[in-house]
């Protein structure tokens, strides 16, 4: 006898159009009985005829309003991979991981590293996407690339260009709404980063000496 199915699909789609989400995702999302996510995401399936849970700034609503569409078939989608600084964290930690599956998704970090034509096995990830990060973050890293997770906001950016003048000297690479419209990919001197605006869908990867152009 199989084991029944987590009442909770949690899908990755990608970094935001419906060409990078992968079909066993895609199959989800299509028999869901309630979709939950963010606008622009649940915007990318209009014909899906599932009831909708819009994503909230309190995320706590939209945790209790998951918890009260049970136990229809429930399908979260993400924008990303579900594993790399992700809404799907608090609902695995909401409702436990025997009452999740998770389908992968292909990760901003992914594609950047691909446009970039660089391996990424032993990087360093820092997520400092709308939050500062602990001061762990800015102890010596002598391995691979380090990838910096940031944004439009402020406080983020900020951090993200001292953060980036403090172990580079070189030039690192700055990419933007990756695998949308307005993507953009650039090189910038670390101190040139001061007069630079980004999106809120920015990740700035500082590469190793012998891979930097």
């Amino acid at each position: 006898m199989s084991s029944p199915k987590p009442p909770i699909t949690i899908a990755g789609c990608g970094p935001g159009k419906r060409e990078y989400v992968i079909p066993l995702a895609e199959k989800a999302i299509q028999s869901a009985e309630v979709l939950v996510g963010s606008k622009h995401l649940l915007d990318m399936f209009p014909e899906v005829m599932a009831t909708r849970i819009v994503l909230q700034p309190e995320i706590h609503k939209t945790l209790q309003a998951v918890q009260q569409a049970m136990p229809q078939k429930i399908v979260v989608i993400v924008s990303g991979d579900p594993g790399l600084a992700s809404f799907s964290k608090l609902v695995v930690d909401q409702f436990g991981p025997e009452n999740c599956r998770i389908i992968p998704g292909i990760s901003s970090l992914q594609l950047a590293f691909a446009r970039l034509g660089m391996d990424w096995t032993r990087i360093k990830i820092i997520n400092a996407h709308g939050r500062t990060p602990p001061k762990t973050a800015h102890e010596p890293y002598t391995g691979g690339p380090i990838a910096v997770l940031t944004g439009g906001d402020p406080k983020s950016w900020s951090w993200t260009i001292d953060f980036v003048n403090q172990v580079c000297s070189k030039r690192v690479a700055v990419l933007e709404n990756l695998g949308l419209d307005t993507e953009r990919v650039g090189w910038y001197e670390p101190q040139s980063l001061y007069n630079q605006q980004v999106s809120s869908r920015t990740i700035v990867i500082v590469p190793e000496s012998k891979e930097r152009p």
